[in-house]
């Protein structure tokens, strides 16, 4: 454990005003005005199967007022100006705040997006929150809030151009032995890859809305998401799909194992906390007739002479719900 870290999570109103004041002290300028634009949309991931919403992730909206082309510009911008550890705080709390307003908080996860440039703040330093500091503060929003530590989840991106370090790995680990879960995001599309799938070891992932785009009618995208689905479940790791939008991308992605979606299909980002639900019976009723009607995707070879065949009725046999079982069948033809 790093020295100065409490072991306990438990609500300090001391550390808690303090951590606050640290907040405000290092947001003078700017940024403290700047964050009074952001704000956080919510999107649902619900379990592929039953239509239950198994959590929501906080979207960051706002920051195009701000003058920005992407959120991802707002963090890199703080980081610059070596507010960044602040910046997180504040919209750390700021988030937990809106969460807790969803009537059905406690019953959910919240997915939050965290830069893990954070995970590189040296210890210590005077200029900037310390990774100490940070860690205490963000057990002591969740209890002031009420939310459970068990129901936040670190969302961690694989796109960091410098990969992760040693050192942030296992800044990475006192979070999660802290209070809270990890789920490795846009899966397949960084430079990590498998090293970090191995070394973070998540408890979700999820994976890139490249893989699902069009998934129906790629073969070599089938044959990609087949494998890190099946990897994933190898390693006892649930898998997220992200950025369904529509019928046969949600089939596809069902029929190959994965155990949650998210994206469009099942609903947009909302700041409208009313419009968020528990079940999405649609999905559910989906499934219903999915399970009598499973189509027979065969496609024709590809680069490497691999097929995909969708066998129906082998679909049918299993069940139709063991998803691991279910999975599309991959084999390597002579050429």
């Amino acid at each position: 454990m790093i020295s100065g870290l409490s072991s306990s999570c438990a609500y300090d109103p001391v550390s808690f005003q303090s951590g606050r004041k640290q907040i405000a002290k290092e947001s003078d300028w700017i940024w403290k005005n700047n964050l009074k634009l952001l704000d956080y949309a919510f999107q649902p991931i619900i379990n592929i199967h039953t239509g239950t919403c198994i959590g929501y992730e906080a979207l960051l909206r706002g920051w195009d007022r701000l003058g920005y082309s992407s959120a991802q510009a707002l963090f890199d911008a703080a980081h610059s100006d070596e507010v960044l550890p602040s910046l997180e705080a504040r919209l750390q709390q700021k988030v937990f705040a809106r969460f807790c307003q969803i009537p059905h908080f406690n019953r959910v996860k919240l997915f939050y997006n965290l830069d893990p440039r954070i995970l590189q703040y040296p210890i210590g330093s005077k200029s900037v929150f310390t990774i100490q500091e940070f860690a205490i503060l963000m057990g002591n929003q969740l209890a002031h809030y009420g939310i459970s530590p068990s129901a936040l989840c670190l969302e961690l991106t694989e796109r960091m151009r410098e990969g992760y370090t040693p050192l942030m790995l296992e800044r990475l680990d006192l979070f999660r032995n802290q209070f809270c879960k990890l789920a490795l995001d846009d899966f397949g599309t960084g430079i990590s890859g498998l090293q970090l799938l191995y070394e973070a070891a998540p408890d979700f992932v999820k994976i890139d809305r490249f893989f699902i785009q069009d998934i129906s009618i790629d073969a070599r995208k089938r044959v990609l998401a087949t494998t890190m689905v099946n990897m994933a479940h190898a390693l006892g790791i649930p898998v997220i799909v992200e950025g369904v939008t529509n019928s046969r991308e949600f089939t596809v992605c069902r029929q190959l194992g994965c155990d949650s979606v998210q994206g469009y299909f099942v609903q947009a980002p909302t700041l409208d906390l009313k419009q968020l639900r528990m079940t999405y019976e649609t999905i559910g009723r989906k499934n219903e007739r999915g399970f009598h009607s499973a189509k027979c995707y065969s496609m024709r070879p590809v680069e490497g002479g691999i097929r995909i065949q969708r066998h129906s009725e082998l679909y049918q046999k299993r069940g139709g719900g063991n998803d691991r079982l279910s999975g599309a069948l991959v084999s390597r033809l002579a050429v």
